[in-house]
């Protein structure tokens, strides 16, 4: 058979000069367009039209393909000439293929969706299939040095002109693989631009929690000495992940379903690790948040309710947090602030069923102040509580609706409320006698409250030319009251 009878030289070398002539343009197009805001183009594009849509590896062995062979076109051999054709379809394939790719880079820029199909039968923008594959195989393109890809990190989450239309969760989630497979130095400098330049809307919103508590299950529950760098921007990231969700409704409350579900699938250690870490700065995002209310009932996380995790680790650590919170944070709270002030009391309320707040800030506010003061000598039990008596109520105390609307009447309303007040009462009195909180040791022994006892009424006594203020005199005796129908009931015989 004679190959020049079917196929022309001529033809050859024009199909091949075509395919050059609008190789150039085309490549020098999408290289001069990267970056136009107006092109839909990113900053970033350059990489990815060079790895992804020019394969300059790819294209430049087709143009050797489809040039070189013809140079041996006269050897008047069929063999020779068939392998030559042969080259030459691969290198006009080749061609065809990085042609048709960058039509497609071209037009899509203002498609949101063009009918590529990619790994399945999902359909998306062909520029966002490139970018995407990009990005999954960053940590693999030994081309790019480890700083270049983390400054890609950079440009990417430091303005959402750099990821305008993509698949926000889709893009985390590529972040999530690039850092899993990065070492800690890498990981630091991802973390810290990620917490730095966070942003939450619907698309993202599940990826980011995911990629958050999958990096807070792994620190915490080893919680390395080493890993200090991560840790620091991993509490900073989630302080700022929980503000921004604090905002609007509809990011709190799958905040607060995907927060209750870390904490009860986690291991006690963990949530420890975690809590003694990040406990009190996020009780106070819950109290600055503009959603919140005095009733705390879908507000704040459930598993903040002491009984609602089976753990009994897990239920001591959250009890142990309130008083943490109270005793670290409550008195940097303005006195002007009555609504922030108050917060205390509804937290109190939310986290423990069956609390009288009276009560319990009252015996709470009373042993804090003694506990202060060495109470084994009788002269400073008096010093303690005129210094306690002499202060303003430290906490702003609503009692439940029971011990509002309960009164003397004789009705049976009245009766039941009453009772209900009554065992409000008296839970909260065993409460903090099974407390391990050091500040209620005073109220661990009867001894002590009659010591206390004795020293008040002492303090109340009328005397010449003996003049006792107001505010000192209802203080003293609240707690005086109080005292005794908590010493009645814990030590009843």
């Amino acid at each position: 058979m004679d190959i020049d009878k079917v196929v022309s030289y001529e033809a050859l070398i024009t199909v091949s000069a075509s395919m050059l002539a609008l190789l150039i343009p085309v490549a020098i197009f999408l290289i001069e367009r990267n970056g136009d805001s107006s092109d839909k183009s990113f900053i970033w594009d350059k990489m990815v039209i060079f790895s992804d849509v020019i394969y300059p590896k790819t294209t430049f062995f087709s143009i050797l393909l489809i040039t070189i062979p013809l140079i041996f076109w006269n050897y008047d051999n069929f063999f020779t000439k068939s392998l030559i054709l042969i080259l030459f379809f691969i290198g006009i394939c080749w061609m065809i293929f990085f042609l048709r790719s960058c039509y497609f880079w071209i037009i899509s820029k203002d498609i949101k969706k063009v009918y590529i199909k990619d790994k399945g039968a999902e359909f998306k923008n062909f520029r966002d299939i490139k970018r995407v594959k990009f990005l999954d195989r960053l940590s693999k393109r030994n081309y790019i040095s480890d700083k270049a890809q983390v400054e890609i990190w950079k440009i990417i989450w430091e303005s959402k002109e750099q990821r305008v239309d993509m698949d926000g969760s889709e893009l985390i989630n590529t972040f999530k693989k690039y850092y899993g497979e990065k070492d800690r130095g890498t990981r630091i400098e991802l973390l810290r631009i990620f917490a730095m330049y966070l942003e939450v809307d619907m698309s993202n919103h599940d990826a980011i929690q995911n990629f958050i508590y999958s990096q807070a299950k792994e620190y915490y529950s080893t919680r390395k000495t080493e890993d200090y760098n991560i840790g620091y921007l991993l509490k900073e990231l989630i302080l700022k992940y929980t503000e921004i969700c604090y905002q609007k409704d509809y990011y709190m409350y799958p905040y607060i379903e995907y927060f209750d579900k870390f904490i009860t699938d986690n291991d006690d250690s963990t949530i420890k690790n975690f809590l003694d870490d990040l406990g009190i700065e996020l009780i106070e995002s819950f109290r600055k948040s503009p959603l919140i209310s005095d009733k705390l009932e879908g507000l704040v996380p459930k598993t903040f309710k002491h009984g609602v995790v089976e753990s009994e680790i897990k239920q001591k650590d959250i009890s142990e947090l309130f008083f943490k919170w109270l005793r670290e944070r409550y008195d940097l709270i303005s006195k002007d602030k009555i609504d922030d002030r108050l917060f205390a009391n509804n937290l109190l309320v939310y986290m423990f069923d069956n609390i009288a707040p009276i009560s319990f800030f009252r015996l709470t506010e009373f042993s804090s102040e003694m506990y202060k003061m060495p109470y084994f000598s009788d002269n400073y039990r008096e010093e303690s509580l005129i210094d306690f008596a002499s202060k303003d109520v430290k906490y702003i105390q609503i009692g439940t609706a029971h011990s509002m609307i309960s009164g003397k009447s004789d009705s049976d309303i009245s009766k039941q409320l009453n009772l209900e007040l009554e065992k409000e009462i008296h839970s909260t009195y065993d409460f903090i006698y099974n407390s391990n909180e050091n500040i209620y040791s005073i109220l661990k022994s009867e001894n002590e409250i009659d010591k206390v006892l004795e020293v008040i009424e002492t303090l109340l006594k009328p005397a010449p030319h003996k003049q006792i203020d107001q505010r000192f005199e209802s203080k003293l005796k609240g707690i005086r009251d109080e005292l005794k129908r908590y010493k009645a009931y814990i030590f009843q015989d």
